[in-house]
């Protein structure tokens, strides 16, 4: 990796990060003069928004490559982190570092950017590019959910006549909200409730480089076992984020006071697949109204928000 020591990264109200470039050679920056190229963070459909709901976080950290088919700027996996809710970033530098991305010519330059950060400056993160996660019920507690919501961009021909670069993140996994609700003769219990989630793959792959998420192709459909839900004084509300998949169904067994109650969640046929194939698609948010009645469970769909919107489907079901 090229990088000329130039000038430390600036503050700017959005996120920001300095490409620097020159004005006398198309092969060589001789001008010392900087050029800041602002670099616009949003993300497709929620604009500033992740998994749970949320901005931005303080010290949430983005890696950022950059390549030239014809120049010398190469740069890969640089660590930004973000210093304010509304999307501001700046690189990591460790004393005496800098880490700050630079035009090393006028050639055209491509850039993408993958959240969230893992590895080092300089490498490419997991096995070359790309990362490998089997998810577990603990990573769908409310506070985790960023960690596993992996979002992606790029930007392409990029040159320092013109170093204004935006990076407009995608969502790249599924996301399945299930909004629990009383039922005739329910009442849940002030601690909440328990569900399992079984019949889909949790074993999958992030590459970086394309940004394609997908579960495991060899990998067993699995168990999500024991996940907490809290009640609120309307419903009951858990998310779980998931690898995209094909699978025509899924279970779901949920535990009230010591009762269990089971239900099929019939997902939908992925977009653009033909013949018509059931799934979960990459970047859509599933949402399905799952009421617990002393009786069984009727699930139906509610409205989607958020990500790219797809709808539930209608299910009843019975004590087990």
């Amino acid at each position: 990796m090229k990088t000329n020591s130039i000038l430390s990264n600036l503050a700017a109200p959005a996120l920001f990060i300095l490409l620097f470039a020159a004005c006398e050679s198309d092969n060589h920056l001789t001008d010392d003069s900087p050029i800041a190229a602002r670099i616009t963070s949003t993300i497709a459909q929620t604009a500033d928004t992740r998994a749970s709901e949320t901005t931005w976080n303080d010290n949430d950290r983005i890696g950022v490559s950059a390549a030239s088919t014809e120049g010398a700027t190469a740069y890969t996996n640089i660590q930004y982190t973000a210093t304010d809710t509304r999307g501001s970033f700046t690189v990591v530098n460790a004393a005496g570092e800098d880490n700050d991305i630079y035009f090393q010519d006028k050639k055209s330059v491509d850039f993408t950017a993958y959240y969230p950060y893992t590895g080092s400056n300089g490498t490419r993160p997991g096995t070359d590019g790309i990362i490998s996660k089997t998810l577990t019920a603990a990573d769908q507690a409310l506070a985790d959910l960023p960690r596993i919501d992996y979002l992606w961009s790029r930007a392409d021909g990029i040159t320092s006549a013109n170093p204004q670069v935006n990076f407009n993140f995608t969502h790249r996994m599924s996301r399945l909200k299930l909004n629990f609700v009383e039922g005739m003769g329910m009442a849940f219990p002030a601690s909440g409730l328990t569900y399992t989630l079984s019949g889909l793959k949790l074993a999958g792959t992030f590459n970086t480089l394309n940004g394609t998420a997908e579960a495991d192709a060899l990998a067993t459909a699995a168990k999500l076992e024991n996940i907490p839900a809290s009640t609120t004084a309307q419903n009951t509300l858990s998310t779980l984020i998931l690898w995209p998949q094909e699978a025509a169904t899924a279970s779901l067994s949920v535990t009230v006071s010591g009762s269990n109650y089971s239900a099929t969640l019939n997902l939908l046929d992925l977009p653009g697949v033909t013949p018509a194939t059931q799934g979960l698609a990459s970047g859509y948010s599933y949402t399905y109204n799952v009421k617990v009645h002393k009786t069984g469970i009727e699930i139906t769909a509610a409205q989607i928000t958020a990500w790219t919107q797809g709808t539930g489907g209608d299910v009843d079901a019975k004590e087990e």
